[in-house]
C-alpha cells in the first residue's frame, strides 16, 4: 500500500475514537479554540445554523487572539463551490466576515468541478447541479492534531447524524501531508473575496468551465506532483521505534 500513497507511523497512544456527533462537535471547537499555528478545514459545505455559527466564532476568536499576541495563525478553509453557494444564506455568507476581518490570515476556497460547465451549468437548477460532480474531501486539522471523519460541518452531523471520527494527536508529518493536500486543491479552486465574489489564483489561471481538457490535465498534473513529492519524502524518512501504528492515506 505504501507504494501507491504515503504511509505515516504514529504512536498508538495518540489515537482516539470519538463516539458521538456531539463529541465530534465539541472536540472540533476545542481544537480550533486552542490552535496556535494553523486551522485547516476541508468539507463539502458549512451549514448556516447556530452550531455552525459557534464554530465560526471559535475561528474568529482564535485568529483575534493570535493577532493580539503577534502570533501567526494560518486559517485555510476548502469547501465545494456549488454546495457552498446554494441559496441566499450559505457557507460563503457564513465565512465572509472572517475573510473581511482577517484578509491575511483567513483564506476560504471553493472547489468548482470542471464537469459543470456550459449549457449543463446554465440549465441545471441548484441542488440538481450538485449531481454532476462534487469534492468530498474531509480534513479537520488544527496544529498537529487531525480528526479523520466523513462528517460535514453542519448541525445534523453535530447532533444526531452518526459518522466515524478518529482523532490523531502529535502527528506533524501526517498533519503536514493533509495540509499540503488541501493547499494543492485550493491552488486550483476559486478564492472567496471580501465582496463575496470569487477568483482564481494567479498561479492557476485556467478558469473552471473555460477549457475542460486543459483544466482537468492541469489539476491532475498538480495533484500527482504533490503525491510524488510526498512519496519521495517518506522514502527518506525512517520512523522511530516508539511509533506503533501505520496510517495509510490511500483511499
Amino acid at each position: 500500500m505504501g507504494e501507491h500513497a504515503p504511509v505515516f507511523a504514529v504512536n498508538g497512544d495518540d489515537i482516539s475514537v470519538l463516539h458521538e456527533p456531539s463529541q465530534f462537535f465539541n472536540t472540533l471547537k476545542d481544537n480550533v479554540s486552542k490552535a496556535k499555528q494553523r486551522i485547516i478545514l476541508a468539507s463539502l459545505y458549512l451549514g448556516t445554523g447556530a452550531k455552525e455559527q459557534q464554530l465560526v466564532e471559535c475561528i474568529h476568536e482564535a485568529v483575534k487572539r493570535s493577532e493580539a499576541s503577534d502570533q501567526l495563525l494560518n486559517v485555510e478553509i476548502l469547501l465545494e463551490h456549488t454546495r457552498g453557494s446554494r441559496g441566499e444564506d450559505n457557507s460563503r455568507t457564513m465565512l465572509l466576515p472572517l475573510v473581511q476581518n482577517f484578509t491575511d490570515a483567513v483564506k476560504v476556497s471553493l472547489y468548482h468541478s470542471p464537469s459543470l460547465r456550459g449549457l449543463l451549468k446554465l440549465l441545471l437548477p441548484e441542488r440538481f447541479n450538485e449531481t454532476v460532480a462534487l469534492t468530498h474531501l474531509k480534513v479537520y486539522l488544527t496544529d498537529d492534531t487531525l480528526i479523520m471523519s466523513g462528517a460535514n460541518l453542519s448541525a445534523d452531523y453535530f447532533t444526531n447524524r452518526q459518522d466515524r471520527y478518529i482523532e490523531i494527536k502529535n502527528c506533524p508529518q501526517l498533519a503536514n501531508y493533509f495540509h499540503g493536500l488541501v493547499s494543492t486543491v485550493r491552488s486550483f479552486s476559486l478564492h472567496l473575496q471580501p465582496d463575496n465574489t470569487t477568483k482564481m489564483s494567479e498561479s492557476f489561471p485556467v478558469y473552471p468551465q473555460k477549457d475542460l481538457i486543459e483544466e482537468r490535465n492541469s489539476r491532475l498534473k498538480r495533484g500527482r506532483e504533490y503525491l510524488n513529492i510526498c512519496k519521495r519524502k517518506k522514502k527518506r524518512t525512517r520512523s522511530s521505534q516508539e511509533h506503533q501504528t501505520n496510517i495509510s492515506t490511500h483511499g
